[in-house]
């Protein structure tokens, strides 16, 4: 099909050049017919080479057009690749914070699990994952990077536990919430929050695991050796997170 479109110019071309080369050899005079069949091979050339610029661009246009599907369809494919593969890490992170929380205190019905972000609009730590808190009432809260056992663990790269004797005085004194936030959490009684860590750059925090309980076991939250478990879990949500583009690659 684009070798049919160049016959004519081809052709138009040969022609006109063979018309122009027979003058200079025949016809040592510029007048009737001479003239004439120079301007009309002059002619040919000029529309043999509008022809190929215009079919030239037709070209361009359709390889344009063609590349533009080509991007849409990988676009499109690229991005329900991305979708699945997040719904699919996102799903083994609710799972693995289920898992940590019934294997790590498999006696204590109230222990729930969590995993804190960081949000870009307004640069607070929310709760973009969790196990056992279902219509719970901090369930959306939001704490500044210094705030509660998540804001510390955040802003110091290191487990932070708070045993909670008496909440309400403690959350505000200890723990900088705030006087909204302090009523919808005074029913915990013991909390560990253990940074999550890029799974690349080991030295930037992106997130922080958080297990908490209505139960006074601060007690088994302080052992090392059980903060090490839970660290164990931080670092395959990390990992889960980072594949899942849940959280930047670098």
């Amino acid at each position: 099909m684009i070798k049919q479109k160049y016959v004519i110019p081809v052709l138009s071309s040969s022609l006109s050049y063979t018309i122009a080369i027979l003058l200079t050899l025949s016809i040592d005079r510029w007048n009737w017919p001479g003239l004439y069949i120079y301007i009309v091979g002059f002619l040919g050339v000029l529309a043999a080479s509008v022809y190929a610029v215009i079919v030239e661009k037709k070209h361009v246009e359709e390889v344009e057009k063609t590349a533009k599907n080509i991007q849409s369809s990988f676009d499109h494919t690229h991005n329900e690749y991305v979708r699945e593969n997040r719904n699919l890490c996102e799903l083994i992170v609710n799972n693995e914070l289920e898992t940590a929380a019934i294997s790590l205190v498999p006696n204590i019905e109230t222990i729930r699990s969590n995993i804190f972000l960081p949000d870009k609009a307004d640069d607070k730590l929310y709760i973009a994952y969790s196990y056992g808190m279902k219509n719970a009432p901090d369930l959306t809260i939001r704490l500044e990077k210094n705030a509660g056992c998540a804001g510390h663990a955040y802003h110091f790269g290191e487990p932070t536990v708070a045993n909670l004797v008496d909440p309400s005085i403690q959350l505000r004194r200890e723990w900088k919430l705030e006087n909204d936030q302090i009523p919808i959490t005074s029913h915990l009684k013991a909390i560990l929050a253990v940074p999550v860590r890029h799974p690349i750059n080991n030295q930037k925090v992106i997130g922080v695991l958080n297990l908490d309980s209505t139960d006074p076991i601060a007690e088994i939250f302080e052992r090392k050796d059980f903060q090490e478990q839970v660290q164990h879990f931080a670092l395959i949500i990390a990992a889960l997170l980072w594949l899942g583009s849940v959280v930047e690659r670098n």
